[in-house]
């Protein structure tokens, strides 16, 4: 129903997918009526998937586009640019605007490039998911546009901006900004308050937020230390991409920093059991079932609480690049085609070049102005 339902609105005051409680005190989500049942036979629509979705990000279930906060943040998937007020995380509102995006506008269905077939979902290339389904062997942008995207542009650089394709990710020059979830702060669950039902985590929330670029070639995995000035010093999420060799470009990410636990003994993250966390707010609990069912400690149970009166485990900052599909721009929209062209990149300006590991020298020749 939640997927192929067409009425389905959450079954709950205003379209929201509610908890109730039966005679007997169980819990249970509003469900849907028979009349929404009746609906079901289509295939699954992207307005089904933003159901839980909504901008890109796990969401309390909002047909309307009303933001519970729950999981990830991230840019919304849709046809036409909105305007979008927000809670920033600290009770304060504010407004943005949420770019469209091509696909969207062209009738693309998130299944259309995420269905794997059986029931099954595959997610998006993306070096710091800690849960997969199916992830996409070689599926990239030059499937449905070839090797020489540019060949029908009327703009007169467009070879120069197929050659620079060898290199750059279309999404590095065509998704202008991102936003969304920025910081997280994963250490104490945040009690709910008026009809939320769950625990929460601390965040902050921005938009149009500049992308950050890195080398990524769509397969790099593991963990790498990163010393990204005094502090804070974090896993990346992912190994880094390289200049050459690896088929690595450089491609768009969004900094995405959190605050979590994080145990010296088995140099990792502490990962939660969620209901734990979400349901009861039982920081411990999760911490200890979390670790239990990860295998990383071999010592016997857990005890979260001991540990961390040790010193071994202490609060720790982190840093992922979450990588940018969504938003996708075109034509004078997108980078290089408006009125700052290819300084927009090749200026002494900005961060494009922060993470790419160019020497002085040729950073002195890419940063001059074209």
């Amino acid at each position: 129903m939640l997927c192929h339902g067409i009425t389905y609105d959450g079954g709950g005051p205003d379209g929201l997918r509610t908890v109730k409680t039966d005679a007997n005190g169980t819990s249970y989500w509003s469900m849907a009526t028979l009349e929404d049942a009746q609906t079901v036979g289509d295939k699954v629509t992207t307005e089904a998937c933003k159901r839980c979705h909504i901008n890109t990000g796990g969401k309390v279930f909002s047909p309307y586009g009303t933001l519970s906060k729950a999981f990830k943040y991230g840019t919304d998937f849709v046809a036409e640019s909105y305007e979008l007020n927000y809670d920033t995380g600290d009770g304060t509102m504010a407004t943005a605007t949420i770019d469209g995006d091509v696909h969207a506008a062209a009738g693309i269905t998130c299944a259309d490039c995420h269905y794997a077939g059986e029931h099954k979902v595959k997610y998006g290339h993306h070096n710091v998911s800690w849960a997969h389904d199916i992830v996409p062997d070689d599926f990239n942008c030059s499937s449905c546009h070839g090797n020489a995207p540019h060949a029908s542009s009327e703009n007169a650089f467009k070879a120069t901006f197929d050659g620079h394709a060898d290199f750059l990710a279309c999404q590095t020059c065509h998704i202008r900004s991102t936003g969304g979830l920025v910081f997280r702060d994963l250490t104490e669950p945040i009690e709910p308050y008026g009809n939320q039902h769950f625990y929460g985590f601390r965040d902050r929330v921005e938009y149009g937020v500049e992308p950050e670029y890195r080398w990524f070639n769509g397969t790099s995995g593991g963990w790498e230390g990163v010393l990204e000035g005094p502090c804070p010093i974090g896993p990346r999420g992912g190994k880094w991409g390289y200049r050459r060799g690896d088929g690595s470009k450089i491609t768009p990410f969004k900094r995405y920093e959190a605050r979590v636990w994080f145990d010296i003994g088995f140099g990792n993250a502490v990962p939660y059991i969620l209901k734990d966390f979400l349901v009861d707010g039982d920081l411990e609990t999760a911490a200890d079932k979390g670790v239990d069912a990860s295998g990383w400690f071999s010592k016997g149970a857990y005890d979260f609480e001991f540990r961390k009166s040790l010193g071994l485990v202490f609060a720790f900052p982190m840093i992922c690049p979450l990588k940018l599909n969504h938003g996708v721009q075109s034509g004078k929209n997108a980078l290089g085609y408006d009125t700052a062209g290819c300084n927009s990149c090749h200026s002494s300006d900005g961060n494009f070049w922060t993470y790419l590991g160019y020497s002085s020298a040729e950073l002195q020749s890419l940063q001059k102005n074209r």
